[in-house]
């Protein structure tokens, strides 16, 4: 049993076997909060919910005298809650606020009822967490707003062998007249205390997800997009950890928001020191009127523990995405696939036979998929037109012919679309301009010359799976990439009422994930891969559907590197897409061993490449075959240098079975030949392992107590290496 109910105490107890999580109904009918943390058979509530401050009272109606808080141990603005209320005592903000009849935003959720379950249900239009019967169980908790009836249910779910607690939140109108939304957050969780650092990820357009931390002080910290999807700018994902934790020892906890569009993550640290972190939809551009007797399902939040570093944080993390969000059954037991780009190289400027002689040279370098990229369709020679109309440019390319050649040579084919954009110069803006977002009577901002399709409209979003699905019917295409290149600006839907355009952003997302889900089942044998002007739009929700999100645009190894390190914190490399590119301010041998610890593989012109190139290129094709599947894509992490604090970048990739490992290791700036020992761990303590750095063998307990001597190795500026260990006898 991983969910226990105490009817005495009302308590629930979430547990396995490494963590715990406590929450009580109080005598008001409150959901507090009581612990996450690890593992504590049980909980004192008057110990962790007293607060020396003087007790709270208030004005009885009915009597017309004032009375003391029921419970004893309450107190609006210190308590910790799991659904804050707002517009009463406690000014910290609440979790969902509506718009009351009476014109208030007042909103105090309290307890109606519960029920426990084996597994974990899916979101209805939204992606989510899989959990079976076997793995996981389900509380949920119902409550009601004491203003109105519109009842809220908080589902928390529990694994057995995973460190998380994955939360959502849906909210049932049960007025007889519609009820306004102002703020709908999926997870709200108070902590006791404010000694911890955020840790996040921002960036831009080729700088995505650089980690960055501040120390938690008086007031809030907002994480957020409101640029429509999640964005280059932020992403949806945090850390707390406490100021002496490290890679291997100390607690944190993790917070990650499975969706891919506006979000928000308010860190608020109190006057009384306590913590509240809250998270769901970004305010901006939003409000939802709901129905009489409609509901809306809002995100899934994942909250994950760890009193052993951020390495196990981490790796807790990536077995949960590989495990139990990747749809692909197959994901553990096959390879990716090598992917060669066209994109690098050609850009728009191709016709038949320039195409089928890169896919000859593909396969000269080992690649075993061809992805013909941007400008295939409509009348496209530049990035200003012909989005939209995914018809095949017959007189620049015989698709037919180049699918059938690729398939002849043994290669997947794999093409390139924007889905969700329309060009100004299409035949589709022409025909339907009104299918594009965009105020009326206001100039509409381009980027990169699109706009916008409003697919959160039924209308528009069948007449854009028309498109994907004709195309997919005609030509037997193995390997999508679904591209998204602009944010969103003049927020306005043609087909909602004045009174539903805060409708909009939320349901062009649903509109996203509903396309994304009927081509997956469409096209279960497809690999689909996405991308947003790179790595824009990295975020769980996009890899419920997706198996792999391309990391970022640029094509410098030496950013590329920053990228993985910081990405791996939240997510295995084996979903980020990560290429050799011809940029050759760094060696081959140096872009090969970055690009190795994500997807690999190319986005170059191969007959451009010197004999010296070919041969390290070969030599990589080896070991991708011998380690990439069981070490980067379905193996254990360990982070052993870090870029952001050193002049290094060292990371380990040990497979499940402990039998090899694969070691990336960059030197930034030239150095002489100082003494250097790059401690590796996750091997067996009592196994040896031979390395082909100088040939010795060690034990796991060597590596990781004295570790590998670089001393006189791998110190020239911008070099990077892959070290391999393999067990021996």
């Amino acid at each position: 049993m991983l969910i226990s109910y105490d009817k005495d105490r009302r308590v629930f107890h979430l547990h396995n076997k490494d963590i715990s999580y406590y929450l009580v109904v109080d005598d008001r009918g409150m959901l507090q909060h009581l612990y996450f943390g690890s593992y504590l058979p049980d909980i004192d509530i008057e110990a962790i919910t007293y607060h020396d401050i003087q007790k709270t009272t208030f004005l009885d109606k009915e009597t017309h005298s004032e009375k003391e808080e029921p419970f004893r141990y309450f107190h609006p603005e210190s308590s910790m809650l799991e659904v804050p209320s707002e517009g009463g005592a406690d000014k910290r903000g609440g979790m969902i606020v509506i718009r009351q009849k009476n014109g208030t935003a007042f909103t105090d959720f309290r307890y109606q009822d519960y029920s426990i379950a084996k597994g974990k249900p899916l979101l209805k239009g939204l992606p989510s967490i899989r959990g079976g019967s076997d793995e996981c169980e389900t509380l949920e908790i119902k409550l009601k707003d004491v203003l109105s009836n519109v009842y809220l249910l908080v589902r928390y779910s529990i694994f057995s062998d995973k460190d998380v607690i994955v939360r959502s939140a849906r909210l049932e109108n049960g007025t007889k007249e519609g009820v306004c939304l102002d703020k709908a957050f999926s997870a709200s969780l108070d902590l006791p205390d404010s000694d911890y650092f955020l840790c996040h990820f921002p960036g831009d357009w080729e700088q995505e997800r650089r980690f960055v931390e501040n120390r938690l002080a008086d007031g809030k910290l907002v994480i957020h997009s409101n640029f429509g999807f999640s964005s280059h700018a932020e992403n949806p994902f945090c850390i707390l950890r406490r100021p002496g934790t490290d890679e291997r020892h100390g607690e944190a906890l993790s917070f990650s928001l499975v969706y891919s569009g506006s979000f928000a993550i308010d860190v608020d640290v109190n006057r009384w020191k306590s913590t509240r972190v809250s998270m769901g939809l970004d305010d901006e551009d939003f409000a939802y009127t709901l129905s009489p007797n409609e509901s809306l399902q809002l995100p899934e939040v994942v909250m994950s523990y760890s009193a052993m570093g951020l390495g196990k944080l981490s790796r807790g993390l990536h077995d949960l995405i590989r495990d139990n969000l990747l749809k692909r059954d197959s994901y553990r037991k096959e390879e990716q696939g090598i992917v060669l780009n066209s994109w690098e190289d050609t850009y728009f400027d191709f016709d038949t036979a320039k195409i089928m002689k890169y896919i000859g040279a593909a396969k000269d370098i080992g690649a075993n998929v061809f992805v013909l990229d941007d400008g295939w369709f409509g009348h496209r020679d530049n990035d200003s037109s012909s989005l939209g109309d995914w018809h095949v440019n017959t007189a620049k390319i015989d698709l037919s012919k180049v699918v059938d050649f690729c398939h002849e040579k043994g290669l997947r084919f794999g093409i390139w679309m924007e889905p969700e954009m329309v060009s100004p110069d299409s035949d589709l803006f022409r025909t339907h301009p009104e299918y594009a977002l965009g105020i009326p009577g206001v100039d509409l901002s381009l980027i990169r010359h699109q706009l916008i399709l409003d697919i959160g409209n039924e209308k528009v979003r069948d007449y854009v799976w028309q498109q994907i699905d004709n195309l997919f019917k005609k030509y037997r295409i193995d390997y999508l990439k679904w591209d998204f290149n602009r944010y969103f600006t003049e927020v306005y839907s043609h087909f909602l009422g004045s009174k539903d355009q805060g409708k909009t952003m939320f349901g062009y997302v649903l509109g996203l994930y509903d396309l994304l889900d009927r081509f997956t089942k469409h096209y279960p044998d497809v690999f689909l891969q996405t991308c947003a002007s790179g790595g824009g739009r990295f975020d769980m929700g996009m890899l419920y559907y997706s198996s792999q999100i391309q990391g970022s645009d640029t094509s410098d190894a030496v950013d590329r590197s920053f990228n993985l390190y910081s990405t791996s914190f939240g997510y295995p490399l084996a979903v980020l897409g990560s290429h050799v590119f011809s940029n050759d301010s760094t060696s081959v041998a140096t872009r090969m061993a970055i690009a190795f610890f994500g997807t690999y593989g190319f986005e170059f012109n191969p007959d451009r490449l010197s004999e010296e190139d070919r041969d390290e290129i070969k030599k990589a094709e080896t070991v991708y075959s011998a380690y990439h599947l069981d070490c980067i894509q379905n193996g254990d992490l360990y982070r052993l240098s870090s870029p952001y604090q050193s002049n290094y970048l060292g990371m380990a990739c040990v497979s499940k079975d402990q039998k090899k490992a694969v070691v990336l290791f960059m030197n930034y700036r030239r150095e002489t030949p100082l003494s250097r020992f790059l401690k590796v761990y996750g091997l067996k303590d009592d196994s040896y392992y031979a390395n082909n750095l100088d040939g010795h063998s060690h034990s796991g307990l060597y590596y990781k107590n004295v570790g590998l001597n670089i001393s006189k190795r791998l110190t020239r500026g911008n070099e990077a290496r892959l070290i391999l260990l393999d067990e021996v006898d």
